[in-house]
């Protein structure tokens, strides 16, 4: 080979050379800035960063007491519960006209309720929720809590539960709600009590009093009249 010629293969070698050694380097720092960034963004240099709050109950913060008595019961549960008054009694002279009311029913007891708050809450009612029942007759209040629920035909909810009476015993209450009527029962130490109205008045009243104008001394079944002789020959 000429001596020129190796001359010039041997620079060419040369600027190669060093232009594959900076490609290896810029190729290098590259990399080594890829790994810098992704350790930047996984380790948390500055330890002042503050982490998720953990809440930790105060040592001097007074105990809470589970309100279901159960000890797998979370706090969206405890959210859950709610209350609600049905119906409030109302001064009958405070209204422009009263329901009817039948001549049968003694007026013994008897006291106007506004069901207003029944009828606007009962489709949000669940199982668990609290139901304060007003009995002024029987001497105040009756909390009870819902434990069965029936929804039937006309968007109607009828709630079932029971409530602590003044003797200790738990007693029965039924709430029926109906797109135009409100029903209930409520048994207590001093007999049922029931409740008929439309959708914003009715009468709250003992059971007794409905009944005393019924004469129970009668059959309550009626029999289907017979023919005569010319009616049965056809």
């Amino acid at each position: 080979m000429p001596v020129g010629n190796f001359d010039m293969v041997s620079h060419l070698l040369r600027v190669l050379g060093s232009k594959t050694k900076r490609f290896f380097f810029i190729g290098g720092a590259i990399i080594a800035l890829g790994v810098i960034a992704l350790v930047w963004r996984t380790v948390d240099r500055d330890d002042t960063t503050p982490s998720p709050a953990i809440r930790v109950p105060s040592p001097d913060a007074p105990a809470v007491e589970n309100p279901a008595g159960s000890a797998g019961l979370v706090a969206e549960d405890v959210q859950r519960t709610r209350s609600t008054t049905p119906w409030r009694v109302v001064d009958e002279r405070a209204v422009d006209s009263v329901p009817p009311y039948d001549d049968k029913w003694s007026r013994a007891g008897r006291a106007l309720v506004d069901v207003s708050s029944a009828v606007a809450a009962a489709g949000t009612w669940r199982e668990g929720d609290l139901l304060v029942l007003d009995l002024p007759q029987a001497g105040g209040s009756f909390e009870g809590s819902i434990d069965r629920i029936t929804d039937g035909p006309g968007y109607s909810r009828s709630v079932r539960g029971l409530a602590p009476d003044a003797d200790g015993r738990s007693r029965r209450f039924v709430l029926t709600v109906g797109p135009t009527r409100v029903y209930a029962y409520i048994d207590t130490a001093d007999g049922p009590y029931e409740l008929l109205a439309d959708t914003r008045l009715g009468w709250l009243l003992p059971t007794s009093s409905l009944l005393a104008g019924f004469d129970f001394s009668e059959p309550d079944y009626i029999l289907p009249r017979r023919g005569s002789e010319d009616d049965r020959a056809r």
